[in-house]
């Protein structure tokens, strides 16, 4: 049976640092323990926020420009605990593991850098998040004991219930978890095409692909609650079909004949 763990630690990684000092201060005020990492741990530093950086707690060092931060036990052992759980309760103690009931991320911001113009590929790839939505899935899989925040809007309802009784309520809990959004594979529809058309040579398509999917999904729908076809909306799911696998073989192609360009000037 799920019950309300008392947040002592939390998690914050994010790209968005709107009202985050103001969360932050919140979470200080109501004795929580942030940690943190990067741009993220500097934010807070900045404002005079207490913050402990997350490689002083796993005690292995962030590497490779990043790319490796939250990625430990340490971290998911605390976000995923069940906190009812002697067994897990037990496993944690004996690793030196803290609980970790707020996680506090939002993701890279992927779609925004690949729609600037001129964005190059090693831009694009850097930009593609691995920890963030890792810890998002845990903290969301586990939302039985752990607050998951995603969005600035939601800062203010989850400071509100802290001071109130230094935990979130399951209701709560339940109302971010399903909120979240997290980036279905291949992280972004786009993503084959960045990587086939060249920034430097040619445009990215103008239209994403997710926009187009919803879209279709959302005229889908729109059809089965009538509970009859309609043929003309199906001719041009059709058509946007076979357009999009034309720009796909078309990227696929330029792609193809770019490497054995390269190839060959090697």
């Amino acid at each position: 049976m799920s019950q309300d763990p008392v947040i002592q630690n939390a998690i914050i990684s994010v790209s968005n640092k709107q009202g985050l000092t103001e969360f932050a201060q919140g979470l200080v005020a109501a004795g929580v323990t942030i940690y943190s990492t990067g741009g993220t741990r500097r934010h807070l530093e900045e404002a005079s926020i207490p913050v402990k950086d997350v490689t002083e707690y796993t005690q292995f060092p962030e590497m490779m420009d990043g790319r490796l931060k939250t990625l430990h036990p340490k971290i998911f052992g605390g976000i995923l605990c069940r906190h009812d759980r002697e067994d897990d309760m037990g496993a944690i103690g004996e690793h030196g593991i803290f609980p970790i009931p707020l996680v506090v991320v939002n993701l890279y911001p992927f779609e925004e850098t690949i729609a600037k113009e001129g964005v190059t590929d090693a831009q694009a790839i850097e930009q593609i998040d691995i920890g963030g939505p890792s810890l998002v899935r845990a903290a969301a899989k586990n939302h039985a004991f752990t607050t998951i925040a995603c969005k600035p809007s939601q800062y203010p309802e989850i400071l509100a219930e802290l001071k109130d009784g230094g935990t979130t309520s399951l209701a709560l809990r339940r109302k971010l978890a399903a909120a979240l959004r997290v980036p279905p594979p291949p992280l972004s529809e786009r993503w084959p095409s960045t990587l086939a058309w060249s920034s430097k040579s040619r445009p990215l398509p103008e239209r994403s692909w997710v926009r187009r999917s919803l879209r279709r999904k959302a005229r889908a729908r729109k059809i089965l609650s009538r509970g009859r076809i309609d043929w003309a909306v199906h001719r041009q799911h059709a058509a946007e079909s076979a357009q999009r696998i034309a720009e796909h073989r078309q990227a696929q192609s330029w792609g193809s004949s770019r490497r054995r360009s390269l190839e060959s000037s090697l």
